[in-house]
């Protein structure tokens, strides 16, 4: 049994959209954002992203719309794992994109900002100035008393 060609092109096509609509129309369920988070002030916002956020599928899933970036280099700071570690010889290379006040907020709880993360401004080797989402670091451990 064989489909006429039009019901196969049917097919493809929804098949071939059903990821983007299930990515768009399904609820995020993001954590409460942080007190602990820097305010998110009015205008856009650009924002370096050189692990999760580098990938523009993450982007549009946490933003809730396509968000286009463009390599950029981040120079005094290596990557280590999810984590940049300052270095003044590291160079680190990811992506520069942009997002509106609501986006930065839905970043911010992505990123549990003030919990998991902490978000800073850098200047990228370009001289913009950009966010960026930082581990937090941990408590050093309590020493052990004789």
């Amino acid at each position: 049994m064989t489909l006429p060609r039009r019901r196969w092109l049917v097919l493809v096509v929804i098949l071939l959209a059903a990821p983007f609509l299930v990515l768009r129309y399904a609820p995020v369920h993001l954590p409460a954002r942080s007190e602990a988070a820097p305010p998110v002030l009015a205008g856009p916002h650009d924002v370096f992203g050189y692990a999760t956020l580098a990938n523009p599928w993450v982007r549009f899933w946490v933003v809730g719309r396509l968000v286009p970036g463009e390599p950029a280099t981040l120079e005094g700071w290596r990557r280590e794992g999810r984590d940049l570690i300052p270095d003044a010889e590291g160079v680190t290379e990811g992506v520069v994109f942009t997002v509106a006040p609501a986006g930065l907020v839905r970043l911010d709880r992505f990123e549990e900002t003030g919990t998991r993360y902490q978000r800073f401004r850098v200047i990228l080797a370009d001289g913009r100035d950009a966010w960026v989402y930082r581990l937090v670091p941990l408590a050093p451990p309590l020493e052990e008393v004789p």
